[in-house]
């Protein structure tokens, strides 16, 4: 996995993310705190794991 294929990822987060916010689809806003809070998890999983072995090897 290369940088900018996590750039992607981070970004179509951020999208999925604002797009929830924007929208009446979901039940309540409760659930999409929740959904962001795990993304944002997920996302610190994903820096802290990929983002050292990245710039280790440029």
């Amino acid at each position: 996995m290369t940088h900018s294929q996590l750039d992607g990822i981070v970004n179509r987060v951020n999208e999925m993310i604002r797009q929830m916010n924007n929208s009446n689809v979901c039940s309540s806003k409760n659930e999409v705190e929740k959904a962001i809070s795990y993304v944002n998890k997920a996302m610190n999983v994903l820096e802290n794991t990929f983002y050292p072995l990245v710039f280790f090897n440029e």
